[in-house]
């Protein structure tokens, strides 16, 4: 039993310092990291320059990634259309679903792993159905 909750308040204290390190974060680094409450992943979301033929100059945006607990990249956004300038917020829920929220226009996407394979979600265009399912945003 005192294993259960040395590892519960170790699990607590990594979520913290993720916290914090989220809040102090400094957007002009163009990356914000959060640990997920269980310890298993970390989310990152990098604004990177997306190479577009039609346009002179690089569009950046918001790429979101998913990492495991040794930081090796498991799953990217390779479709994003976070544009970089926009401020963006992530979280994580109980069920390791990792969430992105544009508050600029109060888009919200969240990424699930289904079957060993993360899949991005439209929460705000399939708002009903996520609905049914009773999934909702964590608070950001």
């Amino acid at each position: 039993m005192l294993k259960k909750i040395h590892k519960s308040l170790f699990l607590k204290f990594l979520f913290l310092i993720a916290i914090l390190i989220q809040s102090c974060g400094d957007i002009t680094s163009g990356e914000k990291v959060l640990v997920a409450p269980s310890g298993v992943y970390i989310l990152k979301a990098t604004v990177k320059s997306k190479n577009d033929d039609s346009r002179e100059n690089p569009r950046y945006l918001w790429f979101v990634s998913i990492h495991d607990k040794q930081n090796n990249l498991i799953y990217e956004d390779k479709d994003s259309d976070f544009v970089g300038y926009l401020n963006i917020k992530i979280a994580w829920d109980e069920n390791d679903r990792a969430w992105v929220y544009n508050t600029d226009n109060s888009q919200i996407f969240f990424w699930e792993k289904v079957s060993n394979k993360w899949i991005k979600n439209d929460w705000d265009a399939d708002k009903t159905k996520m609905i049914q399912r009773k999934i909702y945003p964590p608070k950001f």
